[in-house]
């Protein structure tokens, strides 16, 4: 991509992509870990860790409904991220309200 000068990817879903945090803010939750654990548990994304012990996900197959991978050139590398759907915040918004207030505050 950055032979070409690219630095990003158009989305394959014409949706706004959201990154974790989005998620958190417009469903109440306090940052981006419980968003990202949920993922997880609801079989969208598996977290991996690299060689230099850093944290990444990848998604599931049923994860590829609500998400897309998105190339970021950060200058010296580039970087493969997720990005989700707006559709997930519908999937997150019936979790939590069907929830109990005690797990809620967990997050």
């Amino acid at each position: 991509m950055q032979i070409f000068g690219i630095t990003s990817q158009p989305a394959e879903i014409q949706q706004n992509l959201l990154i974790p945090s989005d998620i958190a803010k417009r469903t109440g939750l306090k940052n981006a870990r419980p968003v990202n654990v949920k993922l997880i548990e609801l079989g969208l994304q598996t977290k991996h860790r690299d060689h230099k012990n850093r944290i990444y996900y990848q998604l599931t197959e049923k994860g590829h409904k609500y998400g897309q991978y998105q190339d970021f050139n950060t200058g010296k590398t580039t970087r493969r991220n997720i990005r989700w759907y707006e559709n997930i915040l519908e999937l997150f918004q019936s979790i939590l309200s069907s929830a109990p207030t005690p797990l809620l505050q967990l997050f």
